[in-house]
């Protein structure tokens, strides 16, 4: 059965979903949206279930931390009753998975759901780690290895070092890379350029390099070893000395 962590203040909330619906889904509540990371550490979840308006912290502050954590593959649906449009635009905007009113139906709330957790599924089995010549990566977990050493970058780190991965050997737009590193579309340069530095200093011995030629994007390039020459005239000295 899958499983789904739902956090909401309201115990009555909580207590309705869970009689509505426990017997499609292995439903974890809490009340505290504060707890929500050591519940993710107790156990793997399917999809994160996020009321909106909660006074310790908002739905919306949740899902922000949940998307710069190694948690961020985990889809997150909004769940309210409160229908004004600005909340349906701040759900989209801020990556949610889905945004699903109270008012729906149960079997529209139950498939809205599933849906979910079906691309999650399968998303999941289709690439679960990336591996480029010494270079390792779970995706699951977030976590990249050289020769079994995790360099222990962090989630926005691994996501840029998996797109550059994926598109190797060619190079992807620093708009894409964006994209698909941080969930937002606009992100600033500094910031990009910041994560980037501290990313190659933390793959000094690879056979890689990043680079980001201006206006042309960034690449994961293999690095050439210069072949040392012996010089010419200690060269024909060895021959000699030889004969």
């Amino acid at each position: 059965m899958n499983k789904l962590l739902y956090i909401d203040d309201s115990e009555t909330n909580l207590e309705m979903f869970k009689e509505n619906f426990s017997g499609t889904f292995n439903i974890t509540t809490s009340t505290c949206p504060m707890n929500v990371f050591n519940l993710l550490e107790g156990q793997r979840y399917d999809l994160i279930l996020l009321d909106v308006h909660m006074p310790e912290r908002n739905g919306f502050q949740v899902l922000k931390e949940i998307s710069e954590s190694r948690f961020s593959n985990i889809p997150v649906i909004m769940f309210t009753s409160d229908e004004l449009q600005v909340i349906r635009y701040q759900a989209l905007a801020s990556q949610a998975s889905d945004i699903i009113y109270r008012s729906l139906p149960d079997k529209e709330i139950e498939l809205r759901i599933l849906n979910k957790m079906n691309l999650f599924s399968k998303r999941n089995t289709v690439v679960k780690h990336l591996t480029l010549g010494s270079l390792s990566l779970n995706v699951e977990t977030l976590e990249a290895f050289q020769h079994e050493n995790n360099l222990n970058l962090t989630p926005i780190e691994f996501k840029i070092l998996a797109s550059l991965v994926k598109n190797y050997p060619e190079k992807i737009t620093r708009e894409i890379m964006v994209k698909k590193a941080w969930n937002q579309d606009n992100v600033l340069d500094r910031t990009v350029n910041t994560h980037l530095t501290n990313l190659r200093n933390k793959l000094p011995k690879l056979e890689f390099t990043i680079e980001s030629p201006r206006g042309t994007g960034i690449i994961l390039k293999k690095t050439v070893r210069e072949r040392k020459t012996m010089p010419a005239n200690r060269f024909f000295s060895n021959i000699f000395q030889e004969l």
